[in-house]
């Protein structure tokens, strides 16, 4: 049996990860020099400390934690898939990789992704294994699926993503103070700069024009503001009825790199 492994930022409520049998790896952050650790999308109230002007970093985690979780996920199967979020916006990556290569049996995979798209890989690798596929048939299937999915999001202010680095093609004078919302494109595993909302209520209008005809599934991500996220459900349920719809809110840990204001598609 194949034991299913992925990190935090795939933001699934603790049921979630339970009803899909999937391990997550908690990825550490810092608030007020106290040091905390996301697992799942309904664990942490941070939300209050962001909109107070409270700063969050973070901390990803060592190989040796990736190899403890390793060790015990073999004891309970044969093999263990692990996918994680994007190599270019993380070094999380790079430790589950150090941690595998101190056990056999152990598949690490670089989603290129993040949250709802993370998600997606995870969800149709579930499937695969529950189908009874082989690690490289699911693997060549999750290569194939990473190309298809789309990221687009819209932050309330360029400043947090700016300072982490995690930029690709992003026109640095978008001035937020003037209601004026970056709508980025997460593509390849970096971050670019696709167009600009005036407010709210475009940025949702961008964003649910951006989901294609015939998409089975859209993930809607947000930080602090539920209500725009609800808007924008509704939205693509209206222009797309039969479309599965999941609404997850992100945790601290890319809080601290997208910042208090958050609306995202993933298809």
């Amino acid at each position: 049996m194949i034991r299913l492994v992925t990190d935090s930022t795939v933001y699934l409520r603790r049921d979630e990860a339970g009803e899909l049998g999937v391990r997550v790896v908690p990825i550490g952050y810092l608030i007020g020099g106290c040091l905390y650790s996301e697992y799942y999308s309904d664990d942490d109230n941070f939300e209050e400390y962001l909109a107070s002007g409270g700063r969050i970093s973070t901390s990803q985690p060592a190989p040796g934690v990736f190899l403890d979780v390793f060790r015990e996920e073999l004891v309970r199967g044969d093999e263990v898939l692990c996918i994680t979020l994007s190599s270019r916006l993380s070094g999380i990556y790079n430790s589950a990789v150090k941690a595998a290569g101190q056990c056999s049996g152990v598949h690490v995979y670089d989603s290129r992704l993040t949250a709802g798209g993370l998600y997606l890989l995870v969800r149709r690798a579930r499937e695969l294994i529950d189908e009874g596929r082989k690690t490289d048939e699911i693997l060549g299937e999750l290569e194939r699926l990473r190309g298809e999915i789309t990221v687009y999001f819209s932050v309330g202010d360029m400043a947090p993503l700016r300072e982490s680095g995690r930029v690709g093609f992003v026109r640095m004078g978008v001035n937020t103070m003037l209601n004026l919302k970056p709508v980025l494109l997460l593509k390849d595993g970096a971050v670019f700069q696709d167009s600009v909302a005036r407010g709210t209520k475009e940025a949702i209008r961008i964003l649910a024009g951006k989901i294609p005809e015939g998409v089975r599934m859209v993930i809607i991500n947000y930080i602090g503001n539920r209500r725009a996220a609800s808007s924008l459900y509704n939205v693509i349920k209206q222009k797309h009825p039969d479309v599965d719809i999941r609404l997850s809110r992100l945790g601290p840990v890319l809080s601290a790199h997208l910042g208090k204001e958050v609306l995202a598609v993933s298809y």
